[in-house]
């Protein structure tokens, strides 16, 4: 026994073979004076300590309850018997602690790690929205643009429509009118055919000098000036305009015509002193200078003082310039679509 426990009546230190009560209101009492006190185990009478009615008794030994029994331990015992109980108790509850932490730290990592990629994928998302509206807005211009571009050619070519019709209801006008002057080009002279070289003679015109010469040129480019600008069109576009291989050739013989004509021509001023200077001047003209009215000029003086048919004459001879002219445009044409098309 403690030095502690002792009789609460009669202040009995107890030993380990002395008998000890104990009572409901918490006193102990020996085995005398619970006999003086006439209290029985298993009744109820009143406690001689306290007096206290109704009190009731247990032997203090091992076998009393549990929530009794440690009230007569020591107090070194029930702290270590606590101490390891505490332990056990922190490490069981820590354990578990640790295991709900992991799982809400593992929940916390994949929500964020879910939270992220739907970060990025939103980012991303309004990335592509981005390009795809400044796409849209870049397709939108250049459809805008393509559509005014479209506008543009369509008025070209109504603007081509309306020539080419413009020109093709002029262009029998053009033939009917020249029609008279292709059925006489039968009297020219021909290189190949039977018709000899003298019939165009120059042997009977009277030579001048380059001042008379000067005055016709001008008296005929006078002449020459009036529908100069209308004939070129029109024959513009029977050239353009000439589908058939009839017109082709027909125009080919008077090209070919024209070619034998001007060949006669040089022919005789080759042949003649007296029209060096004339012929000098021509040449001189067409290399050097290369200038059109001027070469008219002077063939047109040539006609006239010649005693050539002149109507004739000047009549396949703008036939001539007009294919030049009429090629030399054809062929800036085809340039031009190259470098449009390019």
């Amino acid at each position: 026994m403690n030095e502690w426990f002792h009789c609460n009546k009669c202040f009995l230190v107890g030993t380990n073979d002395s008998q000890f009560w104990f009572t409901s209101c918490g006193h102990i009492i020996c085995a005398e004076c619970k006999k003086n006190g006439n209290l029985l185990l298993g009744q109820k009478g009143i406690c001689v300590v306290c007096s206290k009615q109704e009190t009731s008794i247990m032997m203090v030994n091992k076998n009393m309850k549990p929530d009794l029994i440690h009230l007569f331990r020591p107090p070194k015992d029930l702290l270590l018997e606590f101490t390891s109980k505490i332990k056990t108790t922190v490490e069981f509850q820590n354990a578990h602690r640790q295991r709900f932490f992991k799982h809400i730290r593992e929940k916390y990592n994949k929500a964020a790690k879910i939270a992220k990629a739907a970060h990025m994928e939103i980012t991303k998302r309004v990335e592509r929205e981005k390009n795809l509206l400044a796409e849209r807005n870049q397709v939108r211009m250049e459809l805008d643009s393509t559509k005014d571009y479209v506008r543009q050619l369509e008025k070209v070519l109504a603007d081509r429509d309306q020539e080419i019709h413009r020109l093709k209801r002029k262009s029998p006008s053009f033939v009917k009118r020249t029609s008279p002057h292709l059925k006489g080009r039968a009297g020219f002279p021909s290189l190949n055919g039977n018709t000899p070289l003298s019939r165009v003679s120059f042997f009977g015109c009277t030579t001048s000098t380059p001042n008379d010469f000067a005055n016709i040129a001008a008296g005929c480019l006078d002449n020459r000036r009036r529908n100069n600008v209308g004939e070129m069109l029109e024959l513009l576009g029977n050239l353009i305009f000439c589908h058939s291989k009839e017109r082709w050739k027909r125009l080919w013989l008077e090209g070919l015509l024209l070619f034998q004509t001007l060949l006669h021509f040089w022919v005789y001023l080759l042949t003649r002193d007296d029209h060096q200077l004339i012929h000098q001047s021509f040449f001189k003209c067409l290399i050097v200078n290369k200038e059109y009215t001027k070469m008219m000029e002077i063939l047109d003086g040539l006609c006239a003082h010649l005693m050539f048919t002149k109507k004739m004459f000047r009549f396949y001879l703008q036939i001539f310039f007009l294919l030049i002219r009429s090629v030399i445009f054809l062929l800036f044409l085809n340039i031009a679509l190259i470098i449009y098309l390019i």
